[in-house]
């Protein structure tokens, strides 16, 4: 791994300047590959080889461990830096072997490149390069950047629906870009959550506060009688499921071509001990957001759609054979969209068994182009435009409630404070600090009221009722 210690400029000339450096420098690694000089590395046995990686003034380079690559390696980097006036910055370039390297051949080979050898490349634009041996640990700097985010701000200065704003627009994002392509260990999102919820109900080290309304609730959306945060796992989930969409819509991207020749032409997939078995920590956190993935997804049909009729995913009620009871027929049970959608029409004869009016009627709702030659592809169940939605990716990842529908959506349209609009829904929660809520909650309390000392103190009682509520 070898980074250029001299700097691009970042206008208009130093961007051109930079992408014509990076090809002559490809061409050279090219050049070396091509004569046999430099042998590439696989991921896969069926994967694409891998000589080199740029990223704006960043050179990665791989190569099989011997010393002709290595010194092939150092014959284009010095005759690359000669051409340009540049130099290596030796002290932030290092070299990584794999663990089939002997230790021996390490120091021969270290020589040969001149650098100095890792362990562990570290983090690269954020992201933890795993390597063996490596714990979960590696995520806790997420967690402490939560944490120092929100120790700039003092809690009790701000109102409630200021501190939510914070959350939603601070600390809930700081993860978002590891979590992309990582799902995060149990302990670091229960603590991304837990420092989100502390900060919400103005809880301190030094003084701890009641949390009137469950996190399960405030992470609802505010239709449904939250106050529109996300859970850090929820948000992990759906950003994971995002990951799945793009790993099936950029199937021609390189990051995609590999993982896929990689695991998904691998007999192992089907194997019962597939969880067990080693992959990438990339591969293991397709396989967590798959589950959201798939109940948010549908393949639209195309022109002479191959969409298998019964056991594809192309309709509004899911798989057609899961929701059809009874055997079918050979004939009938191999058909194919196109061979039932014939000329704009339906061809409901071939099916040989009478379907439901209801999937009728959503199979004829369903567009289908006649002419335009438009292949089959996916689109996302609950957006207009068939494109992934994170919000919507979100409420899959929601348990159902089971309890009575909020009644109080009306709460955020009315004009005025934020901070009003947090009170009265804290009072539609029966969650302020009256003595008919302490004693729901268990807290010991003469339930009448301490102004009047004559009826409970209810919210109502207390903001409305109440003789001395009224004479102020």
């Amino acid at each position: 791994m070898a980074e250029l210690g001299t700097c691009m400029g970042s206008g208009r000339d130093g961007i051109a300047f930079g992408f014509s450096v990076a090809m002559g420098l490809g061409e050279q690694v090219q050049e070396k590959c091509e004569a046999k000089k430099w042998c590439p590395v696989k991921a896969s046995r069926s994967g694409p080889s891998f000589s080199h990686l740029f990223f704006a003034n960043d050179l990665v380079h791989f190569a099989k461990a011997n010393s002709d690559n290595c010194t092939a390696i150092r014959e284009v980097l010095d005759t690359f830096c000669k051409l340009l006036g540049q130099s290596l910055s030796v002290t932030k370039s290092r070299v990584f072997f794999s663990p089939n390297v002997n230790h021996e051949n390490r120091d021969v080979l270290s020589d040969i490149l001149g650098f100095q050898q890792t362990s562990c490349l570290g983090r690269y634009l954020g992201f933890p390069i795993k390597h063996q041996g490596r714990a979960n640990q590696d995520f806790n700097f997420i967690l402490d950047r939560v944490k120092r985010k929100l120790a700039g701000w003092k809690a009790n200065l701000l109102s409630m629906a200021g501190r939510a704003v914070l959350i939603q627009a601070s600390s809930s994002t700081i993860p978002a870009y590891v979590m992309q392509s990582n799902l995060l260990p149990k302990k670091v999102l229960e603590g991304i959550d837990r420092v989100n919820r502390n900060f919400l109900w103005g809880s301190t080290k030094n003084s701890k506060k009641m949390h009137w309304v469950g996190w399960k609730k405030v992470t609802r959306p505010k239709e449904d009688g939250g106050l529109g945060l996300q859970t850090a796992k929820g948000r992990n989930t759906a950003l994971l499921a995002k990951l799945n969409w793009r790993f099936h819509t950029e199937s021609k991207a390189l990051w995609a071509k590999v993982l896929k020749l990689k695991y998904c032409n691998c007999q192992r997939l089907n194997a019962r001990n597939e969880n067990k078995l080693p992959s990438s920590r990339i591969w293991k956190s397709l396989k967590k957001g798959e589950v959201i993935f798939k109940k948010g997804v549908k393949w639209t049909p195309g022109y002479e759609s191959n969409l298998d009729f019964w056991n594809d995913n192309w309709s509004n009620f899911g798989p057609l054979r899961n929701v059809i009871q009874g055997p079918l027929t050979c004939s009938s049970s191999s058909l194919k969209v196109k061979d039932v959608r014939v000329s704009g029409s339906w061809n409901w004869p071939i099916i040989q068994m009478n379907l439901p009016i209801d999937i009728i009627r959503e199979l004829q709702a369903t567009p289908i182009p006649i002419t335009a030659r438009i292949e089959d592809r996916l689109a996302w169940k609950f957006s207009s435009r068939g494109e992934f939605d994170l919000k919507s990716a979100y409420l899959l990842t929601l348990e159902p409630t089971v309890e009575v529908p909020f009644k109080g959506k009306w709460v955020w349209k009315l004009k005025t404070l934020p901070r009003i609009q947090a009170f009265v829904w804290r009072c539609m929660h029966q969650s302020i600090g009256v003595n008919q809520c302490l004693l729901a909650r268990g807290i010991s309390t003469d339930p009448r009221c301490p102004c009047c000392h004559g009826e409970p103190e209810t919210i109502l009682h207390a903001l409305q009722d109440c003789p001395f509520s009224k004479s102020a």
